[in-house]
């Protein structure tokens, strides 16, 4: 122990104030507990708040829909990321939630180590390990929250690695920002979509894609994320790391530590903050005494990249039947100019017609995301979206109508 070093006890810490984390946190605080938050910035909100989510999807919108610059949309998502910031400390304040700034790592199975803080050591009940947030980029490269963060450095020539959203994401924005996009994994982005919705997406990036990479290119590693947790010392504990590097965990989000839970990204089973909150909200279940535990039929995809694009269904459309219904059906798609490049695509069972997947691309289109996802999760039948009353005029509607369509047929 470091001379000076004290320990206090404490009742449950959180490593990580993200989406799992602080939905932890104020889920614990109702139930009676007394949660205690250790992350690096001091504040809850995560990579999400503070270079992912707000971040990106605020440059999204304010460059390519409203023509903003750069640097403008910049000021403006840093607007809504204290103003969103501070709704979460003001909750946290009310709930009685303690937020410490600092890193943590396990000294034993009943203490973790704080550097960054005043207290050095915190002797727990229980912990839960929220340690989200995007991986490290390769060699000279930036990783998208990086880039999120200091928008200011896309110039020049970028290469943009990976085929996931946020490489699409990343990509949206270098164009906007009037750099020259190499997209190396353009042809294969986005490989659990199917390919009638990511078409018009590909279609707009290359247009502007660079053939080949620049050897002065600013590198973006957007890659889905390795797990590498080395730095929390889990090894001091019971709790085990599963073969891809990730905290392995059960449906109620328990180690093999009795007295350690891990939701979010960390446990290797999302990288969507989405998915966090929900994880976050099922360990403190379990502290709770409750019953909650993870077994979703699907994990929403959602893009915001023009055209934006949402799906909720499996990777592979083999067995099922699908039809692809263009959104020049939608006067408000046709009222919006997006027409020519929207649609709406359903997946189901031929024999059961119970719907398996649902998802859209065009203006708007993840906005859709929550509908797609009830019908999967509900396990709706093409008779009972058919059978919907639609909200008119909307493009959203166009999900009922692709079931009627598909009965038709």
């Amino acid at each position: 122990m470091v001379v000076g070093e004290f320990t206090e006890d404490v009742d449950v810490v959180i490593l990580g104030g993200g989406p799992a984390g602080y939905a932890a946190a104020f889920a614990l605080a109702q139930g009676g507990r007394s949660p205690v938050v250790v992350d690096p910035r001091g504040r809850l909100g995560g990579t999400c708040l503070f270079a992912g989510c707000i971040g990106s999807k605020t440059l999204l919108h304010e460059c390519c829909e409203n023509g903003l610059t750069i640097a403008d949309a910049a000021l403006r998502a840093n607007a809504h990321i204290e103003q969103l910031g501070g709704g979460l400390i003001a909750r946290a304040e009310a709930l009685g939630v303690r937020v410490m700034q600092g890193t943590a790592r396990f000294a034993d199975r009943r203490t973790v180590q704080v550097a960054g803080d005043t207290v050095g050591r915190l002797r727990f009940k229980r912990a839960i390990v929220c340690t989200g947030g995007w991986g490290q980029a390769q060699e000279a490269a930036r990783t998208p929250a990086e880039v999120m963060a200091d928008p200011s450095c896309l110039q020049g020539n970028v290469t943009v690695l990976g085929d996931t959203a946020a490489a699409a994401e990343c990509a949206a924005i270098a164009c906007v920002a009037g750099c020259t996009v190499h997209l190396p994994n353009l042809d294969t982005l986005l490989p659990h979509v199917p390919a009638d919705l990511t078409k018009p997406l590909k279609r707009t990036l290359k247009r502007t894609a660079a053939a080949a990479a620049s050897a002065d290119a600013l590198v973006i590693d957007a890659r889905a994320p390795a797990g590498d947790l080395s730095h929390l010392d889990l090894h001091t504990t019971q709790a085990k790391l599963d073969n891809a590097g990730w905290v392995d965990v059960d449906e109620c989000m328990r180690t093999s530590d009795a007295r350690i839970l891990a939701a979010g990204r960390c446990t290797g089973r999302s990288v969507r903050a989405g998915a966090a909150l929900r994880m976050g909200a099922i360990a403190a279940s379990t502290i709770l005494d409750g019953h909650d535990a993870w077994d979703p039929t699907v994990d929403p995809i959602t893009v915001w990249a023009p055209p934006s694009l949402t799906w909720s269904g499996p990777a592979s459309l083999e067995g099922l039947e699908t039809i692809t219904l263009p959104w020049g059906h939608s006067g408000q798609a046709v009222l919006r100019g997006a027409a020519t490049t929207g649609r709406t695509l359903l997946a189901w069972d031929g024999e059961t017609g119970i719907v398996h997947g649902a998802g859209a691309v065009g203006e708007g289109a993840t906005e859709q995301a929550e509908a797609f996802t009830l019908a999967v999760e509900l396990a709706a039948t093409l008779e009972d979206l058919a059978a919907c009353v639609p909200a008119h005029p909307t493009r959203a509607e166009l999900l009922g109508e692709a079931a009627r369509a598909a009965l038709a047929r």
